[in-house]
């Protein structure tokens, strides 16, 4: 059974009210952010959420965690994998290569999603050239050891920031989310806010008012 909470997603839901660089520096809080930090952490706590921070697990295992929290909870809404090319293979068939691999692994997870009846958000890895080259939005070509990703899911998003490869630009703060693939609605892309301080996403027009 997956931890109920742990540590590590505790003190990310802290940043919510906390700048998170102040979390991590020793004797840098201030009694004015005890508050909403206990607030967050209480938040935090109430939430259904698990955690399986096993270094190692397979498809099968993740099935079964589910199955216990349904078994206690009646449901399960959403499943996050990050990421998806840590998942063990259950096994290696003769000849199989890494991709072949993933691709099992992909077909896994969607299974898994229409048997529990929930969306599963898998992170993957992209390849590395994306940053040796000069346009570093990622495409559904750039996705790693895998053509199975297009396949399998349903939706497919690519996530850039301009500021993360270029200091002096004048595009700090924005979030680019970009649709690569959707069974359910055109390609697109969509702007948001990042607050890298807080660790928030936020309304890019709202925070322009």
């Amino acid at each position: 059974m997956p931890h109920k909470w742990s540590k590590r997603p505790g003190s990310r839901l802290a940043a919510l009210n906390v700048p998170a660089d102040l979390l991590f520096k020793r004797n840098a809080l201030r009694e004015s952010h005890w508050n909403p930090l206990a607030q967050a952490c209480a938040e935090g706590m109430a939430l259904p959420f698990w955690l399986n921070d096993n270094p190692v697990i397979t498809t099968s295992q993740i099935k079964g965690d589910l199955q216990d929290i349904q078994a206690r909870c009646g449901s399960v809404s959403l499943v996050i994998v990050d990421y998806v090319q840590l998942i063990e293979p259950m096994r290696r068939e003769r000849g199989e290569n890494r991709v072949q691999e993933i691709d099992s692994i992909l077909k896994q997870l969607r299974a898994i999603a229409k048997q529990f009846n929930c969306a599963v958000l898998g992170l993957a890895q992209l390849k590395r050239e994306v940053d040796s080259r000069s346009e570093k939005r990622p495409t559904k070509a750039d996705f790693r050891e895998s053509g199975g990703f297009e396949q399998e899911a349903a939706v497919m998003l690519g996530l850039y920031r301009e500021d993360y490869y270029d200091k002096q630009t004048t595009q700090k703060g924005i979030f680019e989310v970009s649709v690569l693939k959707s069974r359910f609605s055109s390609e697109t892309t969509v702007n948001l806010l990042f607050d890298e301080r807080f660790g928030q996403f936020k309304n890019l027009a709202k925070s322009q008012y």
